[in-house]
């Protein structure tokens, strides 16, 4: 099962229209609000065999993002850096291949435990690195435009 969320939430009021307002200026500042909450994804998301971490993907809508990933088979309690640099690194990628008519992307996980990881399950915890991320989306945000003057 896979999971998925808007890397913006427009529903928090007032962000649609800044972001309207500002975006149609400052792509840098768009593609560096995606980036953050990405890292946050990252940074949120635990590693076993590493699978997880290799199953986010960003895309301009909401399209399947990638191709079911399973852990079956692989070792486990794999190192938690190669996975978190070789993620930011696609991700990022992935964010600067966006065009400028993109004012939307989503992040998705298609590990076949995705669910497990952000929800839990009855032999493991919930991490919810997707729910932590949009969590701090707005503050992460706001940051972004002071630190490009625009609050």
């Amino acid at each position: 099962m896979k999971t998925q969320f808007r890397l913006i939430d427009i529903r928090l009021k007032g962000v649609d229209r800044l972001l309207d307002e500002t975006f149609s200026e400052f792509d840098s500042m768009r593609k560096d609000v995606f980036k953050a909450v990405a890292a946050k994804v990252v940074e949120f998301s635990p590693v076993d065999t590493g699978t997880y971490m290799d199953a986010h993907n960003i895309t301009s809508g909401r399209s399947s993002s990638g191709t079911d990933m399973s852990s079956r088979g692989k070792p486990r309690r794999r190192p938690y850096t190669p996975h978190e640099r070789a993620a930011l690194d696609r991700l990022n990628g992935q964010i600067d291949a966006l065009g400028p008519n993109d004012k939307e992307a989503f992040i998705g996980n298609s590990a076949h435990h995705g669910m497990v990881v952000e929800y839990g399950g009855p032999k493991t915890p919930t991490y919810a690195p997707y729910t932590k991320a949009r969590e701090i989306s707005k503050s992460i945000i706001a940051y972004i435009l002071m630190g490009y003057g625009k609050l």
